[in-house]
């Protein structure tokens, strides 16, 4: 039989993340490309400048008006075409 500890390790092993993307021939990480990355995935609609923020939640609510009249003048083609 299979020693418990050995299968374990094994399933240890496979299930660890990658290690992070090495930016520099040193084996470094780059903290600030890192940092650059985390301030990208930010949404505008958290963006600490209130008109920014206005303007994006604005969009953003015609954005889901313009979507929700196509899905209904779809679903009225849909229906008139049968």
């Amino acid at each position: 039989m299979a020693n418990p500890q050995n299968s374990n390790i094994s399933k240890n092993s496979a299930l660890k993340k990658p290690e992070a993307n090495l930016s520099k021939p040193g084996g470094k990480t780059s903290v600030k490309n890192e940092q650059k990355k985390e301030k990208t995935k930010q949404s505008l609609r958290d963006h600490p400048n209130l008109v920014i923020r206005a303007f994006a939640k604005s969009g953003y609510a015609i954005g889901v008006v313009i979507l929700v009249i196509g899905g209904i003048l779809a679903f009225i083609a849909s229906i008139l075409a049968v």
